[in-house]
């Protein structure tokens, strides 16, 4: 039998809406609660955020919704 570590019941989604100046976040936590959050584009704001997602020591998946041109190749 194959042994599947893959649980995505257990998965934080985090949803980032990049911008120059102040990122809004989505997270969606197991239970399908969710918190929106809005971070400057700063190295403490990022910081704050990287506590919060560690806090809940789960499993972290991450999208960055595409801006402008640079999601071309």
């Amino acid at each position: 039998m194959t042994r599947n570590d893959n649980n995505t019941e257990l998965t934080l989604w985090v949803a980032i809406d990049v911008s120059k100046h102040k990122h809004d976040i989505l997270i969606e936590y197991p239970n399908k609660t969710g918190k929106r959050m809005i971070i400057s584009n700063t190295k403490s704001d990022f910081v704050r955020l990287a506590n919060i997602l560690i806090s809940t020591e789960l499993s972290v998946s991450i999208a960055l919704e595409s801006t402008g041109y640079y999601h071309r190749a």
